[in-house]
């Protein structure tokens, strides 16, 4: 139903299936495969978004463009006092200045876009060798690397069970009754 009301659960039980969610996908053959297939669409998808982002940002500066040519043709042709001018004026170079640093960051974020290589190559590092290395990692280690490789971890009550919903950085998703 989507639904998810809170509650809780012993942490050992929670701990355990996660963890052997996690070893479970790290130990299948494709596990690289699939991650990068993952971090493929996601960096398409957010390369799209981006996109989308710069060209509203230029078609934006675009407009006060024409709005300042509209001003101008309107204080020549008496239409408008220069003090309105400089007040209408003032405005709009504080809005051109904005969607000049937005667009600035935007374009950034887009050439920026190795940031899903890298955590990629972060991953696929975590798991490559986790089957076998998982029971020698000291506790802080095993929670980094659950905090690189897990994305979501939800615990819902559903009918009166437990339902352990988990979305892995780059890989599959699990649902479980615990």
């Amino acid at each position: 139903d989507g639904e998810c009301k809170g509650f809780s659960k012993a942490m050992r039980v929670v701990d355990e299936w996660v963890v052997g969610r996690v070893l479970e996908f790290a130990s299948r053959p494709d596990m690289m495969k699939l991650t990068q297939e993952a971090a493929l669409r996601e960096a398409l998808a957010d390369r799209d978004r981006l996109q989308r982002d710069v060209e509203h940002l230029r078609a934006r500066l675009g407009e006060l463009d024409g709005r300042f040519e509209r001003w101008a043709e309107a204080l020549t042709a008496g239409a408008m006092t220069i003090e309105q001018f400089r007040k209408q004026n003032q405005k709009l170079l504080r809005e051109k200045e904005e969607l000049g640093a937005a667009l600035a960051e935007a374009e950034e974020r887009l050439k920026a876009q190795s940031e899903h290589e890298r955590v990629l190559r972060e991953v696929q590092e975590a798991l490559k060798d986790l089957p076998r290395v998982w029971a020698h990692l000291e506790p802080d280690e095993r929670k980094e690397v659950l905090r690189l490789v897990v994305e979501e971890l939800a615990l819902c009550k559903s009918n009166g069970a437990v339902v352990a919903r988990l979305r892995l950085r780059y890989g599959p998703e699990y649902e479980e009754v615990l």
